[in-house]
């Protein structure tokens, strides 16, 4: 009888795995979309440099995403925690040339959601395989 020699080591690809099921579950939990203000590149790179002007702002559509609201009371200021996937918003900041997502989307101006514009408290990243695969945001008012 032969056996069958199993590879060692990683599979290749598998850090795939993790973004493909994040974007899934994302889409059947009820994806929905939000809207993620940015500050636009400076036009002028003298007056830039000393932090003096922007060139105003944009805004970047993230989807999928499912919204959880963290508030407990009707009276309490709006608390949310954005869950992206990692494909959704690596899409979004390299077509505006940005290598590190996490930081881009904590250094937004905001993220507006039922139209308000909330505060981006901190952003968590889950890893797997050495692969960035969801993104957590947490904003409130």
């Amino acid at each position: 009888m032969t056996t069958v020699a199993s590879p060692l080591g990683p599979i290749a690809g598998r850090e795939q795995l993790a973004q493909r099921a994040a974007e899934a579950m994302l889409r059947s939990l009820g994806a929905t979309r939000v809207t993620l203000r940015v500050a636009q590149p400076p036009l002028d790179s003298q007056s830039s440099q000393l932090g003096m002007v922007c060139s105003g702002f944009e805004d970047v559509s993230l989807y999928p995403v499912v919204v959880r609201s963290t508030s407990l009371f009707a009276n309490e200021l709006v608390k949310v925690e954005v869950l992206v996937s990692a494909t959704a918003a690596a899409a979004a900041a390299t077509t505006r040339g940005v290598d590190d997502v996490a930081t881009w989307l904590l250094e937004a101006h905001g993220l507006l959601y039922r139209n308000k514009l909330l505060h981006i408290d901190n952003v968590v990243v889950d890893h797997f395989a050495g692969s960035e695969y969801l993104y957590h945001i947490l904003a409130s008012e």
